[in-house]
């Protein structure tokens, strides 16, 4: 990465050996004996106090936080959480990692309909479940009303532009 790509802080990972059987999450206030549970799965990884086990086994009374996605390099297509994804289903594993991280939207997922709240591209690109005819570029200038803006329906800042005779395009 360049000096001034920015990275996740540390203290986010679990760093296990191999994968455990038992979900995982970090909690930055293990070992908390006021929460009733003395500390109960705190360093799960057995590195690092803040990684702690949650909801299996022995660890059935540590309460896990709402699953989320952890993709180790962020997708160009969209994905969200889905409860009923089991192993095998299209666009379940999204993340390689949790069966419930899901695609949705783009091909080949383009029939799996994306929830309200799903994870789209980043800031910055357009995006269409199905990729226009007509061009379209990134502009900051882009604002509610103005002509071709919310080219994607998802980014203000995402405008169609018009082609010109000689093959290039203009606003």
């Amino acid at each position: 990465c360049p000096q001034t790509a920015t990275l996740p802080p540390k203290e986010q990972f679990c760093k296990f050996a191999s994968g455990p059987d038992i979900p995982y999450f970090i909690d930055p206030t293990c070992p908390n004996t006021a929460d009733g549970l003395g500390g109960l799965g705190c360093m799960a990884d057995g590195k690092r106090q803040e990684c702690r086990y949650c909801g299996g086994g022995d660890y059935s009374t540590v309460q896990c936080p709402a699953p989320l996605c952890d993709f180790d390099n962020q997708p160009t297509i969209p994905y969200y959480y889905e409860v009923n994804c089991s192993t095998g289903m299209l666009g379940c594993l999204a993340d390689g990692k949790t069966v419930g991280c899901r695609f949705c939207g783009a091909r080949p997922y383009e029939t799996i309909a994306c929830p309200s709240n799903a994870h789209l591209p980043k800031e910055g690109e357009c995006w269409f479940p199905n990729e226009p005819d007509q061009p379209y570029f990134w502009d900051e200038t882009c604002d509610m009303g103005v002509k071709g803006c919310w080219a994607d329906g998802i980014h203000a800042k995402c405008r169609y532009c018009k082609k010109d005779n000689g093959g290039g395009s203009d606003n």
